[in-house]
């Protein structure tokens, strides 16, 4: 197959040549017309109008319909594009094929709804006629002004119904006659959404219609029990039900899941966007080492979501870190704080593999603070060591005593640092640490 860029030197050298046949055989310098000397200007552009699709899809265009002699070959190029008359600024969705005009929307988008619309440049050639000093005539091409189509090409990005709602972890705790606070779910979907209590026990709990955060006041008085609870989500696009998507079990003393780590369930490979596409997560780089993106969407100097194959062959995510820089240190935080006021017997549970490089300059952490505040460097961290087993390309469980902060509301995640160590080039650090589960708990 040829290659783009020599397709693209093939056809307009066909198309000067037929052009230079053209006026060398045909007229004389004088009976040059307008469009023989000085190109043709478009004076339309079009495109088959694309339907109406909803937030996360994509699409490819027609190819441009532009009004122009045959013997003229214009070239495309986006100008700009706007979301509900407001310019979006950087193009990082949008590509155009110069030849044809042809517009591409990125299947990894994060466009919002609205109506859009790309504005498009056309521009052609003048081919002027120069006389050589053997008398002959040749074409010298020369750039007319640009066109800009403002309205070029427009879409529209319709809401999109919710797709999950997901509260980590989905049984919860708490005790009879205590407050009570569910963690906030995890909505894929079209934002804003509204959240409701339907079916049993809809009366028996308070939700917060903007977050879906389920609570109980101090004092109720509901039985001891498992609540099966139910939602309601709502946004632009309907309504979506989610039957008993979260169990609240009141008991006066049960270890339960407070706070784990959510892998999303993606059928693809989708790792664009969405703060590295682990949702309850905060990442941090105190050396502000930015993350970068390789053409497989695997990420370096972030902690990201990943995949792999287990031993019968299928496909599972876990978060994964890599190494960037020859000095680094980088925390992968719970975005929301973790209660241990009325708890008891606070722990850690973590399954954490590694493969490939060595460990020399390199240390894992649990961290836990009760000041963190957004600033990793202005907390105060308490860190826990994890001795990981070098090598090692499988998963280890590790279980770290979280006991010290019973009685606390606490920040808790996990940090690496890699300092490089004399005569060692960042080709021989550990490369991959990977969290296929990290789970905190408490006697509640």
């Amino acid at each position: 197959m040829f290659s783009f860029r020599f397709k693209t030197i093939i056809r307009k050298y066909f198309a000067m040549s037929l052009l230079l046949v053209g006026i060398l055989f045909s007229c004389t310098p004088d009976e040059y017309t307008y469009d023989d000397m000085y190109g043709a200007k478009p004076t339309n552009l079009s495109y088959v109008a694309i339907p109406d699709f909803p937030e996360g899809d994509a699409f490819v265009s027609s190819k441009a319909f532009v009004s122009l002699p045959s013997n003229v070959l214009p070239e495309f190029f986006i100008d700009g594009w706007i979301k509900d008359g407001v310019d979006m600024g950087e193009l990082t969705h949008l590509k155009i094929d110069t030849l044809d005009g042809e517009i591409t929307l990125s299947d990894k988008n994060n466009l919002k709804p609205g109506n859009y619309s790309v504005a498009v440049k056309v521009r052609t050639y003048d081919n002027i006629a120069i006389k050589a000093e053997n008398g002959s005539y040749g074409l010298e091409k020369q750039l007319v002004d640009s066109i800009v189509f403002q309205d070029g090409l427009s879409f529209v990005v319709l809401p999109k119904l919710i797709e999950s709602l997901t509260y980590s972890p989905n049984l919860v705790g708490a005790k009879p006659g205590k407050v009570f606070n569910s963690p906030t779910p995890v909505v894929v979907g079209t934002a804003p959404a509204t959240f409701e209590l339907y079916g049993e026990h809809a009366s028996d709990f308070f939700i917060d219609v903007n977050t879906g955060v389920l609570s109980l006041a101090d004092g109720h008085t509901l039985a001891e029990a498992d609540y099966k609870l139910s939602v309601k989500v709502t946004n632009d696009a309907g309504s979506v039900e989610f039957p008993e998507v979260i169990t609240v079990k009141v008991a006066p003393a049960t270890e339960m899941v407070v706070r784990e780590l959510m892998i999303p369930k993606y059928s693809s490979k989708n790792y664009a966007v969405d703060e590295f596409n682990l949702p309850n997560m905060t990442s941090i780089s105190v050396d502000a080492t930015a993350p970068s993106q390789e053409s497989n969407k695997r990420w370096k100097s972030a902690w990201c979501l990943w995949n792999q194959k287990d031993s019968a062959g299928k496909s599972f995510h876990f978060a994964e870190f890599r190494p960037f820089k020859s000095l680094q240190e980088d925390y992968m935080l719970f975005t929301e704080k973790i209660s241990f006021v009325d708890a008891v017997k606070a722990k850690a549970i973590l399954e954490i593999g590694h493969k490939y490089g060595i460990l020399d300059g390199f240390t894992f952490d649990v961290v836990i603070s009760t000041d963190f505040a957004g600033d990793a460097t202005a907390a105060t961290w308490t860190s826990v060591n994890v001795p990981l087993v070098d090598p090692q390309s499988t998963y280890a469980e590790y279980n770290v005593d979280l006991s010290a902060f019973d009685g606390y509301e606490v920040t808790v995640g996990v940090k690496v640092k890699y300092i490089l160590p004399p005569g060692k080039s960042l080709i021989d650090l550990t490369k991959n640490v990977w969290i296929k589960s990290f789970v905190v708990k408490a006697t509640m």
